[in-house]
């Protein structure tokens, strides 16, 4: 199923379904629907050169279910054409079968109680800009979940039996200020300018935070963000490109922030934007056009 890089040979028409994270373990993977039901994966690689691009917005195809068992992708079998509010089509959004209010239902399918009496972890995640988020995963994803959010510094808080345990410790630790979401808009305000970040200041930020809802100050902080960029962190402000194409050197992605190099600066575009559509990608580059940058701000 997967290829090493990318195979610029692939001309035909895929729909991108699925913007899998980079981690410590694996680089950054885009998941694709090829047709008739087949799945291909491109892994995004540091400093490969990359344009990617909608080639067809008037259909916005499925992006077919999720198995919460085995944390694979599986693609439409109808190839549903969806609005734009939906990822999914009924049917597979059926499959995926998963309730992410289970604590305030009675009814949920026996694949999800199965998957809620796993082990579950309580993280909160930092993304800068006094943006700290609480929330739970399970284990039996790793850390994958912080990393698809793009977290820029967590700490584990708990381990816990189940999901249920785990619930409860967020819900308390969202009463008491911290949020239960991030939006997209104020996580790329605090990407594009990632190169004021400072990770002394960061974690002091952190623990000062845990410490104000009742968390030991000494738990461990951590950050993503040599992760996210190969080493090599962002020294100048990031511009988010708002159409439907970006082209560049790969320097980095954050959840599903991508970042590129191009014509010596930096541009980011959320992948998210071009899931369910058909989307080519190649190695040519194009130079992208853009207001110059009030360098003096920073």
């Amino acid at each position: 199923m997967a290829t090493q890089g990318i195979d610029y040979n692939m001309y035909m028409p895929r729909v991108l379904i699925a913007v899998k994270p980079i981690t410590e373990n694996k680089n950054a993977t885009l998941i694709f629907d090829d047709g008739q039901c087949v799945l291909s994966s491109d892994e995004l690689q540091k400093d490969q050169a990359v344009t990617i691009r909608i080639r067809n917005s008037e259909k916005r195809y499925c992006q077919g279910w999720y198995d919460i068992e085995t944390h694979q992708n599986f693609p439409c079998e109808n190839a549903s054409i969806v609005d734009a509010k939906f990822g999914s089509c009924y049917v597979c959004r059926s499959r995926t079968d998963f309730n992410p209010g289970f604590y305030n239902s009675a009814n949920i399918s026996p694949k999800q109680a199965a998957y809620n009496a796993r082990p579950h972890t309580v993280y909160i995640a930092y993304f800068g800009n006094e943006l700290y988020k609480a929330g739970i995963l399970s284990q039996s994803r790793g850390l994958d979940r912080i990393y698809e959010q793009g977290a820029l510094y967590y700490a584990i808080v708990e381990q816990s039996k189940d999901a249920y345990d785990a619930h409860a410790l967020e819900e308390r630790l969202i009463k008491q200020g911290l949020r239960n979401s991030v939006t997209k808009s104020q996580k790329q305000t605090s990407y594009e300018s990632l190169c004021r970040l400072d990770d002394v200041l960061s974690t002091r930020a952190l623990k000062n935070k845990l410490a104000s809802v009742g968390l030991a100050s000494d738990l461990q902080v951590n950050t993503t963000i040599d992760t996210f960029f190969f080493g090599h962190r962002p020294v100048e402000p990031i511009t988010t490109v708002e159409d439907s194409q970006v082209s560049g050197i790969m320097k980095g992605i954050v959840g599903n922030y991508l970042v590129v190099e191009n014509h010596d600066r930096l541009f980011g575009i959320w992948l998210s934007k071009l899931l369910g559509y058909e989307t080519e990608i190649s190695e040519e580059l194009v130079r992208i056009e853009a207001e110059p940058t009030q360098s003096s701000l920073f």
